[in-house]
């Protein structure tokens, strides 16, 4: 089976994934993650400089290699979720999901069945009016996923209810923000207490729970903790650290 064809099998079956933000909004750095062993990307639509039209190349190129898409949308606007969608993505990743209530509209903007997802057949995702409609928005509903961030200080209050809402696929730590919400720094015992609450709720909830990985080092204690899918970096860290070991490499040599 492809890639693209069992990473939502494999997500919500809490297998372990390895995956990288994209940061750079061009469809060739897609295709070049795509050549790659990593197991899925995630377009940064929230902190990246990413439009319709280089959401719409970037999905394309990843249907060519075969690359599991996902996109981190700017808001959890129905509007948002339905555009990604509908030009092809894996699934959605809904930033600042602090309550049951956001995390139960961001499913319905994602959902046929139940929701309120907008119907069009003559999309990517719907094969350009090619697949026949119920077909298509059963397969839609059953393979799409919706993937809640929690980073917000006040989402640690409802996290039970955050993760039990129907039809979240997973929740995904945002560390980063997290730690400003609590006023803490990344090594704080205080986020690290966090970060097993949610996992804790994932599990509960039977759902998948996803985290940044800032160190390979600390991948263990995040397995550890139940924690199946990591996203290691992003395409601007490898391009930032691949020009720094260049660097260093020839620095003796050349002076």
């Amino acid at each position: 089976m492809s890639r693209r064809g069992s990473f939502t099998r494999r997500l919500r079956g809490r297998e372990p994934l390895t995956g990288v933000f994209q940061k750079l909004p061009h469809h060739q750095v897609t295709e070049l993650l795509g050549a790659s062993a990593i197991g899925f990307a995630v377009l940064d639509g929230e902190h990246a400089p990413f439009d319709p039209s280089t959401i719409d190349a970037c999905q394309l190129a990843s249907r060519a290699v075969d690359l599991p898409l996902l996109v981190r949308v700017a808001t959890a606007a129905p509007e948002a979720i339905l555009a990604a969608l509908d030009m092809g993505a894996a699934g959605v990743l809904v930033p600042h999901v602090d309550s049951a209530e956001k995390a139960a509209t961001a499913v319905r903007a994602a959902r046929y069945a139940g929701g309120g997802r907008g119907f069009s057949p003559s999309t990517r995702a719907g094969g350009y009016g090619t697949r026949g409609l119920r077909d298509y928005m059963e397969a839609a509903d059953r393979e799409n996923l919706v993937i809640g961030q929690v980073e917000d200080a006040a989402a640690l209050e409802c996290l039970a209810a955050i993760a039990g809402t129907p039809g979240l696929d997973a929740v995904f730590v945002g560390r980063a923000d997290l730690a400003a919400s609590l006023g803490c720094e990344w090594n704080d015992p205080m986020l690290d207490d966090a970060t097993r609450a949610i996992a804790d709720a994932a599990a509960s909830a039977g759902i998948a729970c996803g985290a940044y990985l800032a160190s390979p080092g600390d991948a263990p204690r995040y397995r550890a903790w139940g924690i199946s899918f990591l996203i290691v970096g992003s395409d601007q860290g490898i391009l930032r650290t691949g020009a720094e070991q260049l660097a260093l490499s020839t620095k003796g040599i050349m002076e």
